[in-house]
């Protein structure tokens, strides 16, 4: 799940390999790493790559190395940021990690709009809405529950796809249909009978929320959405600018 692509560098490639390994529960925690001969043995590396891809484990806090031993796994690695100044499907953030994803239906059905979605999308009179309830897989383990409202003219796109290996955002776009701005609300919630029977947790269990509004270039409405993940499978990373040069210049001018 942690792999990456085969053009990345081979120190990252072989840092991935063992984290893999770690999350597999061959390397558990307090156990030894590789030494960095087997890994140049194994993998067919320099000392020097071998040496760099311990120092990524180390750095990230998964590893550490005492003087004369052998790297010890003292932490489980850290979960692969997904960022939310970039909007991108979870596909595309998926194979951004080196991972495979795919998709399982879970319900896909059309229904009247509620008053909620109706104000939210801004539907018309009598307006349908469709609903899509997906599991989302890295590399074959489900680390998302994917609940999703569509107007009734996108819904019917969405129900012609391949919902198990499409990317929605992408077919849309062969509709001239652009997700191309979204508004998350990110909170913790705990894990529902249903949440906990698709995610294999018990009910419950944390998981990480995030319910959104995606639009198009010119605002309008085009999905309301609710994404439930794993606590362990994901973490989201917001850059932000201070404002200091606008305040100064305000108190200037006081």
């Amino acid at each position: 799940m942690h792999s990456r692509p085969p053009s990345a560098p081979r120190y990252v490639v072989v840092a991935g390999v063992l984290r893999d390994a770690i999350i597999a529960g061959r390397y558990p925690l307090g156990s030894s790493l590789p030494s960095e001969r087997q890994l140049m043995e194994a993998h067919g590396i320099a000392r020097g790559t071998a040496r760099h891809a311990i120092s990524l484990l180390v750095e990230e806090g998964t590893a550490a190395v005492r003087r004369g031993a052998q790297a010890v796994v003292i932490a489980a690695p850290p979960p692969p940021e997904q960022t939310l100044s970039e909007l991108l499907s979870f596909s595309a953030w998926a194979r951004s990690l080196g991972c495979e994803p795919s998709g399982r239906v879970i319900a896909l059905s059309r229904r009247t709009a509620t008053p909620d979605d109706t104000a939210a999308l801004a539907l018309g009179a009598d307006e349908p809405v469709w609903d899509l309830t997906r599991v989302r897989m890295l590399d074959g383990r489900a680390v998302m529950i994917e609940r999703s409202t569509y107007p009734h003219r996108i819904g019917q796109i969405v129900a012609a796809l391949d919902l198990e290996r499409v990317s929605i955002t992408s077919a849309l776009l062969d509709h001239d249909i652009h997700l191309a701005r979204a508004r998350h609300t990110i909170d913790a919630r705990p894990a529902s009978a249903d949440d906990a029977s698709l995610l294999g947790v018990d009910e419950g269990a944390p998981l990480l929320r995030v319910r959104r509004l995606a639009t198009s270039p010119l605002g309008e409405p085009l999905e309301r959405g609710e994404d439930r993940y794993l606590g362990d499978a994901v973490a989201f990373s917001v850059d932000n600018v201070a404002r200091q040069a606008s305040t100064r210049r305000t108190a200037d001018r006081s």
